[in-house]
């Protein structure tokens, strides 16, 4: 017999799903159509990777294919503004986190990939409070600050798959 609470009755949503959806509902509608192209790009991402990468990698298509539409959404601003400023450093290193962590997907990448996320919130909120509530630039760091969250909730939840994977793989080989 299953316990109370992880009864899931088909059909209808968990209550963590429904706690989730109010706490990011009310920032989704603030960031309004902000959000729509990063996530359409991650979701592209992301079925392109489960499709084509080994068995073994899958963990980390969510982790990547997030951040992957957040440097979408980055790079096609730059190339939109034809302005390349200091900003654009957080291209570089997304980039680089995002090869590492499909080339060789490990602790590295994904400490790498975290650290980077870390810091980019802090700066975005640095930036936010600075800015007057409802303009669009404040509108689009929420959105920034948004995904960088979602990408921390993937990486971590990459980290622990891992590491329960590998503790599982020294179970079995000892």
């Amino acid at each position: 017999m299953r316990p109370l609470g992880k009864l899931y009755v088909p059909g209808l949503p968990r209550a963590s799903s429904l706690i989730e959806l109010i706490i990011v509902l009310p920032f989704a509608i603030y960031a309004r159509v902000d959000l729509l192209y990063p996530l359409v790009s991650a979701f592209f991402a992301w079925s392109l990777l489960r499709r084509f990468i080994a068995p073994a990698h899958k963990p980390i298509a969510l982790a990547f294919s997030i951040q992957t539409g957040h440097f979408v959404w980055f790079f096609s601003g730059m190339l939109l503004s034809q302005q390349i400023t200091i900003s654009e450093m957080h291209l570089v290193f997304l980039l680089v986190g995002l090869f590492w962590l499909l080339w060789k997907p490990g602790y590295g990448a994904l400490f790498f990939l975290i650290s980077y996320q870390l810091l980019s919130l802090w700066n975005n909120y640095l930036g936010l409070v600075q800015i007057p509530m409802g303009t669009d630039i404040h509108r689009s760091i929420v959105a920034h600050m948004m995904l960088r969250v979602l990408a921390l909730v993937f990486l971590f939840s990459t980290l622990f798959q891992l590491r329960k994977f590998s503790l599982r793989r020294r179970v079995i080989e000892a």
